[in-house]
């Protein structure tokens, strides 16, 4: 006798019951689907809880946590988070914690967090520290970490959901994260039709630049990073070719050979001034400065663009207004008119 196993639901002469057979598979599918997607993973990472005492270690992430009015939830910012403008009039009570990769640990102990927030650039400095510091504590005070990515559009957006996630503003984080893909689609449409239209090219400085001593050189926005897809999103190319690296360092020299139609200086001490006359003065010198390397396309035709807001160097979520900035420049430079276009 052959043992086989009957399955009623299986009897083409009922119809119906294989359609409750069908339907009962659909239910149990979709029912493991949501127990599938009610932890999120960030690298190693596992995020299972929603968190109301947060540290964080960068102002791309306090940033982040403004923008959702979530910023409640912090316990502890990196010193560098003042200079988030007028964001930084929500967080400034709050505790200082240390720089971007040195952190006052004991006082973290103290403060007592749910989790730290890290970046994927600071992290190699930091959550070994708090690994090593855990195993020194009771099982009850360890600090769990997070580590979130800011180096792309894609990744700045991944970030505002996921900290909309732990901090129960979903609906926060999906309108901000919907108003900022609607401006990158409306400076698109701004763009000109025929795609073989010239793209100036264009270099974006970032960080410190000491004109006064031309052997350290300057270093610019490379192929890797957020400043690249800002200057390709606004209709312009960028002068650094087939380099993989973030921010690479440059000779006057090369800057010569490179000869870029646009400059953009990020430069960090313009922001840190708050006096309209210093900040003149000083972009007054550095165009001198620049006027000095004859044949230099960019200083020549007018298109030193100098952006000191707050949130320029700042890969948060305010980056969207760097990117109107950047394509009001580039577009202008193509008009040959001053007027910018509104976004």
């Amino acid at each position: 006798m052959n043992s086989v196993i009957k399955f009623p639901f299986l009897n083409r002469k009922n119809p119906q019951n294989i359609f409750i057979y069908i339907i009962l598979i659909i239910l149990i599918c979709f029912l493991f689907s949501i127990t599938s997607f009610t932890s999120y993973s960030l690298g190693a990472t596992t995020i299972l809880n929603k968190y109301s005492r947060i540290i964080s270690t960068a102002p791309s992430i306090s940033e982040t946590f403004v923008s959702l009015q979530a910023e409640d939830t912090l316990v502890g910012i990196s010193k560098y988070c003042s200079y988030l403008g007028e964001f930084n009039k929500k967080i400034k009570n709050k505790t200082i914690i240390g720089d971007y990769s040195n952190l006052y640990y004991e006082k973290i102990f103290k403060l007592n967090p749910d989790v730290i927030i890290l970046t994927s650039d600071n992290e190699k400095f930091i959550k070994f520290q708090i690994d090593k510091l855990n195993k020194n504590h009771s099982s009850k005070n360890k600090i769990a970490t997070i580590t979130l990515n800011f180096s792309t559009i894609t990744e700045i957006l991944n970030s505002i959901t996921m900290v909309g996630e732990i901090t129960n503003k979903n609906k926060f984080a999906k309108d901000l994260a919907h108003n900022i893909n609607h401006a990158i689609d409306k400076i698109k449409l701004n763009l000109p039709i025929n795609k073989n239209r010239m793209k100036p090219s264009v270099l974006i400085i970032v960080g410190d630049v000491d004109f006064s001593l031309r052997s350290k050189g300057i270093y610019v926005a490379a192929n890797n990073n957020l400043f690249n897809e800002m200057i390709l999103i606004s209709g312009g190319k960028n002068v650094i070719q087939n380099n993989n690296s973030a921010y690479i360092k440059i000779s006057f020299e090369k800057l010569l050979k490179l000869n870029p139609d646009i400059i953009i200086d990020l430069d960090y001490h313009l922001i840190d001034l708050k006096d309209n006359d210093k900040i003149n003065k000083l972009i007054a010198t550095k165009k001198n400065i620049y006027a000095k390397l004859k044949h230099l396309n960019a200083s020549n035709n007018n298109s030193l663009h100098f952006l000191f807001n707050d949130y320029s160097l700042i890969p948060g979520p305010r980056f969207i207004d760097t990117l109107k900035n950047i394509f009001n420049i580039i577009d202008a430079y193509k008009s040959k008119n001053t007027k910018l276009i509104k976004i």
